[in-house]
């Protein structure tokens, strides 16, 4: 039983990592915007670069 269940488990841990850095390399989600969700990931006030 451990021995299915330890790796089901941490396979669905490495997929739901895996989709949150998909949707956060396109949105700030869960955050409002670029700025809070910098604020909160890295720690600093810097603001993102502009987009051209």
């Amino acid at each position: 039983m451990i021995r299915t269940a330890v790796p089901c488990l941490l396979t669905l841990v490495l997929v739901v990592t895996g989709i949150l850095h998909f949707v956060w390399a396109f949105a700030p989600w869960p955050w409002r915007d670029n700025v809070t969700f910098t604020r909160t990931i890295v720690g600093s006030d810097a603001k993102p670069a502009q987009k051209p």
